[in-house]
This record gives C-alpha cells, sequence and structure tokens, in this order.
C-alpha cells in the first residue's frame, strides 16, 4: 500500500480514487449553478469579416479593454462566478479525495472524535463529515498535509498513466499554486510523489 509522511512524521496511507467521481462532482455543481441562471461560460464578441459573415470569438484580457460596458460587466461577472465555482469543485473533490482516498482505523477515529467532543469541539454526526473532520483534524492537521495527500492521491488514482503525464499534472498543480500566490505549496510537489507511481 501507498503512503505519504505528514509534516510531524506520521505515515498515512493512501489509496487511489476513481478519478470518474471528481468529474460528476464537477458535473453536479455546473449543473446547480446553470439552474440558477449563473454563466460560466466565457464572455463572447462578434467580429464581422471582410466577406460580411459574422464570427464569435471568447473575450480576454485584452479584447475587454475595448469593450462596451455591458461586456466589460460580463466579464467582472464570469470571472467573479467562475471563481467562486472553481472553489466549490475544488473543496467537494478534496473532501471526496480524502474520505475515499485515506487508509483510517475507525477505532482510533470514534477515540480521537469521543476526545474532541469532550474538549467541546463540534464533531459532525454525518458519516462523510465526521470522517472528513477526523483526517483533516487528525491524521492531516496541516494545510500542507492536505495538500500533499490530496496530490498523492490524484497521481496514485492516475496509475497507469504515462510518467511524462503524471509529471504534466504535478507541474500544472504547482503553476497553480504559485499563481495563487503559494510557493510555499508549490515547492511540496517537486519530489516524493513521483516515486509512488
Amino acid at each position: 500500500m501507498n503512503q505519504i509522511t505528514t509534516v510531524a512524521g506520521r505515515g498515512i496511507q493512501i489509496m487511489p480514487v476513481a478519478r470518474i467521481l471528481g468529474a460528476k462532482i464537477r458535473h453536479r455543481i455546473r449543473k446547480e449553478y446553470e439552474e440558477r441562471g449563473e454563466v460560466l461560460d466565457i464572455p463572447t464578441y462578434f467580429v464581422k469579416t471582410a466577406a460580411g459573415d459574422t464570427q464569435e470569438f471568447p473575450h480576454d484580457e485584452k479584447t475587454i479593454l475595448e469593450a462596451p460596458q455591458d461586456e466589460v460587466d460580463r466579464w467582472r461577472k464570469y470571472h467573479e462566478t467562475i471563481s467562486r465555482f472553481d472553489y466549490e469543485v475544488s473543496a467537494a473533490v478534496t473532501k471526496m479525495s480524502l474520505y475515499k482516498g485515506i487508509v483510517i482505523d475507525r477505532a482510533e477515529m470514534d477515540k480521537a472524535l469521543k476526545e474532541q467532543a469532550r474538549f467541546g469541539i463540534d464533531v459532525p454526526e454525518d458519516e462523510i463529515d465526521r470522517t472528513v473532520h477526523y483526517i483533516t483534524t487528525e491524521l492531516l492537521p496541516t494545510t500542507l498535509d492536505i495538500i500533499k495527500a490530496t496530490q498523492a492521491i490524484t497521481i496514485l488514482s492516475l496509475s497507469g498513466i504515462e510518467e511524462e503525464t503524471l509529471h504534466a499534472v504535478e507541474d500544472s498543480f504547482r503553476r497553480a499554486m504559485e499563481k495563487a500566490g503559494r510557493p510555499d505549496i508549490a515547492a511540496i510537489t517537486n519530489t516524493d510523489t513521483r516515486a509512488m507511481v
């Protein structure tokens, strides 16, 4: 079985999680947004060609500078909506990945959560919420632990895929973290998960 080592030096066993589950979560959340009338498609603009036809193009950071105010407003709203959507999807997929991808000892979990409750800490009653609460407060208590575990589960779940593709996934994650202003998180993606495949 595969494992990661937490910041505190504890070995945590992990298992692969079917990647289709993440896609289904994304699809469900997208459907909820669409049902509420929230637009997740990038705003577009139209250009008349020399032949007199009209072609549609997606706006970008340059084209929006010369767009009418209503298109600028749609662009701003789109970015606010897509940020919320991406956050919701990420949180739901992370929760599912931790729940299904971390091997836990139920007796140890029950003992730790009873201890938390005796300290006055609210412990969720729902089985999934309860398990994820345990994972994120006892097994993986730091942000870096959670990110490292999530990334390791993702890479393990991609087993059988060419090594170059796995490296591309790691590089994409690292760039996203650096872009989000989290070079500390990006730095943990450099080494140990590649040895698992």
